[in-house]
């Protein structure tokens, strides 16, 4: 049976919507027509034209378990922060696409490029200025690891504890920033997933990380004789925007980011990945 197309007059366009299509004609004052367009959209919003759509916001991210990291399917993102990102997203109805990339590089294209965010984003002074932020997004603990069978390390109390060893971390990573300024050692890898090799290989006495990434980092390499040893700074993590997005904007996605808090859904989004916020 076809479905019963409705004529809507909008601004001067005609359009014809059924419950799950919505096709778009516009006239010329004798009636032809010079443009149709058909929106397989599941429904369709009356007061919308083609000047009213939004670009796509642009999301960037890197490799960073269990908030943000590689899916199942080819250019698929998933993880706590991404979860979070796309359903708020979703509630204010902002398009959006999300892509992988190197975290230096997400972090300057998010600051250059009109319409981009980046995240799981630790917001620290040197960055405050560079975006708008929204969040946040998920807590995290930085956390050392260290070779079990490695008696120096097994009785760590206090971060000052371990001024004479090599720690390594991550590039781009707000850790780096955090113990050199500190005036710490830190041996710098190009990806977080490397240390592990470097901490058993001894090229590294200790790997600085945060808590549930090196944990999911293990388990996925099945690394059983690397342990966390001292938990020594909480940081949260936001969704970082360029300077571009419009301040209301900004302000609605905080706004329905508290909303999702006070109604539980970022605690069913941890719930769901395993973990408790």
């Amino acid at each position: 049976m076809a479905s019963r197309l409705t004529p809507v007059l909008v601004r001067g366009q005609w359009r014809w919507q059924t419950p799950s299509i919505c096709y778009t004609a516009y006239f010329t004052a004798d009636g032809d027509v010079m443009r149709l367009m058909l929106c397989l959209l599941g429904f369709c919003l009356p007061a919308l034209s083609v000047a009213d759509v939004m670009p796509p916001l642009n999301l960037l991210t890197d490799n960073y378990p269990p908030f943000n990291m590689p899916g199942d399917k080819p250019g698929e993102v998933r993880g706590i922060s991404t979860e979070i990102v796309q359903q708020l997203l979703a509630r204010i109805g902002r398009p959006y696409q999300i892509r992988l990339y190197p975290w230096q590089r997400a972090l300057s294209a998010a600051q250059n490029t009109p319409d981009s965010c980046v995240f799981s984003t630790s917001r620290t002074p040197e960055r405050e200025s560079l975006y708008s932020w929204v969040g946040p997004l998920a807590e995290t603990s930085w956390a050392l690891f260290a070779y079990e069978a490695d008696p120096s390390t097994a009785n760590l109390s206090n971060i000052e504890d371990v001024r004479d060893k090599r720690i390594g971390s991550s590039h781009g990573d707000a850790i780096v920033t955090w113990l050199q300024s500190y005036g710490y050692r830190v041996d710098v890898a190009p990806r977080d997933d490397m240390n592990p090799q470097k901490l058993l290989a001894g090229r590294i006495d200790l790997w600085a990380t945060g808590a549930l990434t090196g944990q999911y980092l293990l388990r996925q390499k099945h690394i059983t004789d690397i342990v966390p040893r001292l938990i020594f700074n909480r940081s949260s993590m936001y969704l970082a925007c360029n300077r571009d997005l419009p301040i209301d904007e900004v302000k609605r996605l905080n706004h329905e980011l508290q909303h999702m808090r006070e109604d539980g859904s970022i605690s069913a989004i941890y719930k769901r990945n395993g973990y408790t916020p």
